[in-house]
């Protein structure tokens, strides 16, 4: 599980992966938001295929949470490609305040990741904000 708090408006977001043990269907990313008074679902962040979305054939595990700048939750994830399960890849999403929508300039939300992803980092910073580095060589 990963957990990041929204110091503004002092949410708490909770994500997990959830392990289907019928495997007709894949494992995907659960989310929660605590209000202060009751853990509320995103979308449909805690059923059917939760953050990963309907259309998902493939596992997704080890799900990183944060927040970003505008405040909304944001979910880093890795999923088994779609043509090879043996590779992995990192997936990149956020909450736009009706649906769970991919952060990247193709729509896809795929990072674009060497082979064999293991577990992402929404790389929070003092504040628990979403910040991206780049490593230069």
């Amino acid at each position: 599980p990963t957990v990041a708090v929204n110091h503004n408006s002092g949410n708490v977001y909770a994500a997990w992966r959830y392990r289907n043990y019928d495997e007709e269907y894949p494992d995907c990313v659960y989310m929660l938001a605590w209000n202060g008074t009751n853990w509320l679902e995103l979308g449909e962040s805690y059923h059917n295929e939760g953050v990963c979305g309907e259309a998902t054939t493939r596992d997704a595990f080890s799900p990183s949470i944060g927040v970003a700048w505008a405040g909304q939750p944001i979910i880093a994830y890795v999923q088994s490609k779609l043509t090879d399960r043996l590779y992995k890849e990192v997936l990149v999403k956020k909450w736009d305040g009706t649906d769970w929508t991919p952060v990247s300039a193709d729509g896809t939300g795929i990072v674009k990741a060497k082979s064999y992803a293991k577990g992402p980092s929404t790389g929070h910073g003092a504040r628990n904000r979403w910040r991206h580095r780049r490593h230069h060589r």
